[in-house]
């Protein structure tokens, strides 16, 4: 079964180069020695996705990440939210780039998706309560959607619940899955449809897209599991043993049309090979 790990990812700025990744961990991310000394047991410290030493020196632009047990209790400090990956924005929408292993809503703590979206509005001088359009469970990362108004959620959200918007996911699954398909599995009585491409098949593993078609509650991840290929790094469906760290499942896209003017709106997410180390270690695809 895959460990239970927390991930710290943040890109390192001009300011912090010449940090080793231990000074920064602490000083900058708040990590306690005590928390530093279990990453470094783990050998949890990566630098543009390579694991490395934590007195390794840092520079600017470098993707830093730490993998943490997730039991430990971790709060980004919300000057990071300076960092949030904004994908798209406009007067009414704001998309970003949701890491692994934080919620979408608000959080007490002020660690949430929601407290750096006000963060990042407040930094521009805009007082906006971000309104969710819809939400990544807290292990999946990649595109969120935001409206800026109580009325363009509405719209929104009815343009969604219509099937007005297309999502895609990229995800790594356990076996071999070399044909696509479609899985129709009734989820809770009602109809649901996951439609699965491969992109790369390993020994082990099978690199894939996926476009979900109806929004049930953990769908790809139920569905993927009632054809015999759980996710990799699920710790809820599958719970098979996993060299993945966390849950290999991003949305990697959404587009829709835009709904007050006449433009296709399509929003990426870059897929976060960073977090899946062992992808450039792995025995080559297959044939």
């Amino acid at each position: 079964m895959a460990k239970k790990y927390s991930l710290l990812k943040v890109t390192v700025k001009a300011e912090h180069q010449g940090y080793t990744a231990a000074e920064y961990l602490k000083k900058i991310m708040g990590i306690s020695n005590r928390q530093l000394q279990k990453i470094v047991r783990t050998k949890g410290v990566y630098r543009n996705g390579r694991a490395v030493h934590s007195k390794t020196k840092l520079k600017s632009g470098d993707q830093l990440q730490a993998f943490l047990p997730r039991r430990e209790q971790i709060k980004i400090p919300p000057a990071l939210s300076q960092d949030l990956a904004v994908l798209y924005e406009d007067g009414r929408f704001l998309a970003v780039n949701k890491p692994a292993g934080q919620p979408s809503y608000s959080t007490q703590g002020g660690e949430g998706l929601a407290n750096h979206i006000v963060t990042y509005f407040k930094a521009q001088g805009q007082s906006i309560t971000p309104r969710p359009i819809h939400r990544l469970d807290q292990p999946t990362s990649g595109v969120v959607l935001f409206a800026k108004s109580a009325p363009v959620q509405a719209k929104m959200s009815s343009l969604w619940q219509s099937g007005g918007v297309q999502r895609f996911y990229w995800a790594l699954c356990h076996g071999r899955l070399d044909s696509d398909l479609e899985i129709k599995t009734p989820l809770e009585g009602k109809a649901a449809l996951t439609k699965v491409t491969p992109l790369r098949i390993f020994p082990d593993f099978s690199e894939i897209m996926l476009e979900l078609v109806t929004g049930r509650t953990h769908q790809i991840r139920r569905h993927l599991l009632s054809i015999g290929h759980p996710l990799l790094g699920d710790e809820r469906y599958g719970k098979k043993p996993s060299p993945a760290r966390r849950l290999a499942l991003h949305a990697s896209q959404v587009s829709f049309q835009h709904p007050y003017i006449e433009k296709r709106v399509e929003i990426v997410a870059p897929t976060p090979f960073c977090d899946f180390p062992f992808l450039q270690a792995t025995d080559p695809p297959l044939p």
